[in-house]
């Protein structure tokens, strides 16, 4: 039987990823502290209904257009004529705004981190 001994960096992302997955069961319990039964629920029937509205927006996409492969930066600019200014400026705002996106969701999971 061969030994693996597990590094540094494997026992710190452990490590991480436990207190980060079990922050997602405490939040429901948090958002019940502040909140009433009514605006919990809404507050989760709204995120559920965007995200399934998401799912079915690409995977719409993905059946319309399966030549392309790529986020969605790909699918803003293959609305435009290739080459086209409006074709770049697609991509990039949809890129742009991705990446702001994306920012704003790193600084909740960093203030949930160190609230925690």
């Amino acid at each position: 039987m061969t030994k693996h001994p597990l590094g540094f960096w494997i026992l710190t992302a452990l490590v991480v990823g436990n207190m980060v997955g079990s922050g997602i069961f405490m939040l429901p319990r948090s958002l019940a502290e502040a909140a009433n039964p009514a605006g919990v629920l809404a507050a989760w029937g709204a995120t559920g209904f965007g995200v399934l509205l998401l799912a079915l927006v690409f995977g719409s996409l993905a059946v319309r257009k399966p030549e392309l492969s790529g986020g969605p930066q790909i699918y803003a600019k293959a609305l435009f004529r290739e080459g086209s200014q409006s074709s770049v400026l697609a991509g990039f705002m949809s890129t742009w705004g991705y990446w702001i996106g994306n920012i704003a969701g790193f600084v909740a999971v960093i203030t949930t981190f160190t609230s925690y």
